[in-house]
């Protein structure tokens, strides 16, 4: 426990570099899977409400679902627009062949899921309101059609068919679900087993006194400055 916790502290690191190499790897492979679990099952927990809500979303909407063609890259059908709302009414998901329609969208909508006449369009809005807009063509050379049905929809692209309904939404949510904790784990342990050890050279060639003499610095400029 005092090796997990003295990790946090700069000088801990110059230890790490006098001992053994073995135990140094064993060390940080462990405070690694340590930190990456952490942190996953935070992910997790965090991603699991809304899996609840997008199968909420598909037993409210899939059915109101219109027929949707894509070919050679350009929208066939609907000729006419058509909007969801995705939860509320600040969220929708749109077919909209109209550009000036679509510009209309993307100014009253925080967050958007739109098709236009030949592209996908993404619109997400975060803090201070601060957004991010994607677009992306449609592939011309892979055509994709949605036929509604009774129950949800199948898409077709090229000659494979997927039944989209409520019942298979939920089925395929528990299998995400089942994975979202050793997804996050394995994703974060690769990105840590770079980063770590960088973090211990770093720190290792830098050492302590280094950091004391820079903050030293920077609180001797600032009594200088509330003396003046």
């Amino acid at each position: 426990m005092s090796a997990l916790t003295g990790a946090f502290i700069p000088g801990f690191y110059l230890k790490i570099l006098r001992q053994p190499i073995a135990r140094t790897i064993k060390f940080l492979l462990f405070f690694i899977l340590i930190i990456s679990a952490a942190l996953a099952l935070s992910d997790a927990l965090v991603m699991n409400p809304k899996l609840k809500y997008v199968q909420k979303w598909a037993d409210d909407n899939l059915k109101k679902i219109p027929a949707m063609e894509v070919k050679a890259g350009t929208l066939i059908q609907p000729k006419e627009g058509f909007m969801l709302e995705m939860g509320n009414e600040f969220s929708v998901f749109a077919v909209e062949p109209d550009p000036k329609k679509q510009t209309d969208i993307l100014a009253k909508f925080k967050n958007v899921v739109m098709l236009t006449q030949t592209q996908f369009v993404f619109k997400q809005t975060g803090k201070d309101s601060v957004f991010e807009e994607k677009r992306r063509d449609y592939d011309k050379n892979k055509d994709w059609k949605a036929s509604p049905n009774e129950s949800g929809f199948v898409l077709t692209m090229d000659r494979n068919q997927v039944l989209v309904t409520p019942d298979n939404v939920k089925k395929w949510l528990k299998v995400v679900s089942i994975f979202l904790f050793p997804a996050f784990l394995l994703v974060l342990f690769i990105i840590y087993c770079f980063t770590k050890p960088l973090q211990i050279l770093f720190f290792s060639l830098v050492g302590p006194g280094w950091i004391c003499r820079v903050l030293g610095f920077c609180s001797a400029r600032f009594t200088c400055f509330i003396s003046f």
